[in-house]
């Protein structure tokens, strides 16, 4: 089966149709980074750009890739891709939310073993919901092109808002530090 992959030719055509989703959403990340480093880019502040661009090329992403499922030949490729799209996204978030964290609560983080379970949870989460969306735009990519993509997206939002609700109030809840104030 691999040489089967490995001998075929793809046309331009084909390798758009694979690489669309995955770069869209690797470019919404890039976006985030950018506006993150500049805080300002003309006229927009980072919330602005990530509302207006990252948010909707991260949720375009899986729908795109889902895509390439009506191709026949392209239908495996495209799920390895999806796949490794997925792991790569959740490994990436794991880490940076382990090697970044510097507080918990009330305690400081010392190591991002302190954090290595909630870094975990929240990178899984992330996966899914690249593949989630992956899969839900696969399985009507070919008869419903347009359904395809935005149902992958309203999967990727609503998986990513799930995950965001589970970090900021399961994972790390916001304690206030300071002692009660009496009357």
């Amino acid at each position: 089966m691999t040489g089967e992959l490995a001998s075929r030719r793809f046309s331009g055509g084909d390798l758009g149709r694979l690489l669309l989703g995955p770069l869209v959403y690797a470019g919404g990340i890039a976006v985030w980074w950018l506006s993150d480093r500049l805080l300002v880019i003309g006229p927009f502040d980072r919330a602005q750009i990530g509302w207006l661009l990252v948010v909707p090329m991260l949720a375009l992403g899986p729908g795109l890739a889902g895509l390439a499922e009506a191709v026949p030949h392209l239908a495996q490729l495209s799920r390895r891709l999806a796949l490794a799209t997925a792991v790569i996204t959740g490994v990436s978030v794991a880490a940076w939310i382990a090697t970044n964290t510097t507080q918990v609560g009330c305690r400081p983080v010392t190591s991002p073993l302190d954090v290595l379970w909630q870094s975990i949870v929240t990178g899984v989460l992330a996966s899914l919901a690249f593949f989630g969306g992956y899969v839900v735009a696969a399985a009507q990519a070919s008869d419903h092109p347009l359904a395809a993509v935005v149902g992958g997206a309203v999967t990727w939002l609503v998986i990513g808002a799930a995950d965001v609700l589970l970090l900021l109030v399961v994972l790390f809840p916001a304690l206030s530090c300071a002692p009660p104030q009496g009357l």
